[in-house]
């Protein structure tokens, strides 16, 4: 069997390119399909439907293979050889391949009862679009399935040439898929772009994995591994489960409201979740592997500093953002989607959505982070705990306060899911692992001076609120020098530490 072994920096350099060109083609798909068919029922109806594929990749993508499949593979390869884990490998495949084309089949055949638990507030003909759109999609769960576990055969091999460009060849199949079908089949252009770009997918890593797969199954042989795997995947695959929940949970409370409002939710908090991911997701990604060397080996005091430097760094990297949104979301919205075919109201309401949504920055940002110590010291079910209470708390904020803030209480009731839960992780932490807050969260002078600042800016905000778009530049940019210049200053920010982890 061929391995192909690439050193860290490699590695993470394929990590690293494909993150950015996935997450960038992925914006870029949703953005098409409001440019070719503007904020409508048409628009919504994909955004509604697209939480099936998407699930599917977060679940075994996200839950199934960093969960359990990879380790266990690199475990099974590791001692038993590798005819064992051509085994294993070969009967994951199998498997997946039954549930994949299970779910295929009831999306195609009984598409009505997916777009009405998706969407149960809409009418007979919204309700059509989202069944066709599904119909078209059923073809490529089954190759996004396959996808996956053969991701995860190469990951365990430690060739991530092509690995870290999966979710690129997905998005930039579909986009070519819109643009060639869209006057034959109009928005069901895009249910043919999910279906293609998932088989170019399997397609393209089948070519660097095929030799490991084997025709005849020893079920026998891998049962009690197969067991392990779902045994450990189970946390891994709730967490997912709970988080896509909450946003399933609004584009299905939203399809009471007017058509486009979906449109709108889905458009502001891509925007603002493509800013949390590429700030944070790489930076979190590549320090696991370490974090899981030193729970093994026991070297707390160093967990403690990294935990020290690295929060520290997500909160200026935090502040900074949220200065720049809070004076120019409006700015940043009609910038980015200045080409899509939506009115002036659509581009406010946007920014409206979009300036909440940043709320969540201050608890998706650390929950990025922390949920790679939770992984690497096997705390998942943790993990689990923290997105069930802050599912509980968005349910709580939508029931009771939903009628004082209509639509925008969607962005808000995120906002609090994610402080919630990131909430509770840190309690775990100082609680349970490190005894005090200070251990994870040093550096008292700088926590004293991001309270102050930050109350100050909002405050300001608050009572020299103003529409001027050169107004609230210059105040945007004043403020971020400012607080630039006091850290470099004082040195609250610890240059040497930063280059220790």
């Amino acid at each position: 069997m061929k391995r192909n072994k690439f050193n860290l920096f490699h590695s993470l350099g394929f990590l690293i390119l494909g993150t950015i060109l996935g997450k960038a083609t992925g914006f870029l798909k949703h953005y098409l399909i409001v440019y070719l068919f503007s904020i409508s029922q048409f628009s919504d109806a994909f955004f509604i439907a697209n939480m099936i594929p998407e699930l599917v990749v977060n679940i075994f993508i996200s839950g199934l293979l960093a969960g359990a499949f990879i380790p266990i593979a690199g475990e099974i390869l590791a001692k038993d050889g590798e005819k064992r884990f051509a085994d294993f490998v070969s009967g994951a495949f199998f498997i997946i391949g039954i549930i994949g084309l299970i779910i295929s089949l009831t999306l195609f055949l009984v598409p009505q009862f997916f777009s009405t638990l998706l969407a149960p507030e809409y009418k007979n003909e919204q309700k059509i679009i989202v069944e066709n759109l599904l119909k078209y999609f059923s073809p490529g769960i089954l190759f996004l399935g396959w996808s996956a576990i053969l991701s995860g055969i190469l990951q365990s091999l430690e060739d991530f040439r092509i690995v870290s460009f999966g979710l690129f060849i997905f998005n930039l199949i579909f986009i070519i898929c819109v643009f060639a079908f869209k006057d034959v089949f109009g928005i069901y252009a895009a249910g043919v772009g999910v279906s293609v770009g998932a088989f170019f997918w399997f397609l393209s890593h089948y070519i660097y994995s095929f030799h490991n797969l084997k025709i005849t199954i020893n079920f026998k042989a891998i049962s009690e591994y197969v067991n392990r795997t779902l045994r450990l995947s189970l946390p891994s695959v709730l967490i997912i489960l709970i988080s896509n929940l909450i946003l399933i949970l609004e584009k299905n409370l939203a399809s009471a409201y007017p058509a486009g409002t979906i449109s709108e939710l889905n458009l502001a908090f891509r925007m603002t979740n493509l800013f949390l991911v590429i700030s944070i997701f790489p930076l979190s990604t590549v320090l696991l592997p370490r974090l899981s060397k030193y729970f093994t080996n026991n070297q707390f005091e160093r967990i403690s500093r990294m935990l020290n430097t690295v929060l520290t760094l997500i909160t200026i990297a935090l502040i900074l953002i949220l200065v720049l949104f809070l004076f120019n979301m409006t700015l940043i919205t009609n910038i980015v989607y200045h080409f899509l075919k939506i009115k002036a109201q659509s581009f406010q309401d946007i920014a409206n959505y979009a300036l909440m949504y940043s709320l969540a920055f201050i608890g998706l940002f650390y929950y990025m982070f922390l949920i790679r110590v939770f992984y690497a010291s096997q705390k998942t079910w943790e993990i689990v705990k923290a997105n069930l209470l802050g599912l509980t708390a968005y349910l709580f904020t939508y029931y009771f306060f939903e009628k004082y803030f209509q639509s925008k209480i969607f962005p808000i009731a995120y906002a609090i899911y994610a402080i919630i839960t990131v909430g509770y992780l840190f309690k775990y932490l100082s609680s349970k692992m490190f005894l005090q807050i200070n251990a994870i969260f040093g550096q008292k002078s700088l926590h004293v001076f991001n309270v102050f600042f930050v109350s100050f800016i909002l405050v300001f905000k608050l009572f020299c609120s103003t529409h001027n778009v050169i107004s609230n530049l210059i105040f945007s940019l004043t403020f971020l020098i400012f607080y630039i210049l006091v850290l470099t200053k004082f040195e609250l920010l610890n240059i040497k530490k930063l280059r220790e982890i």
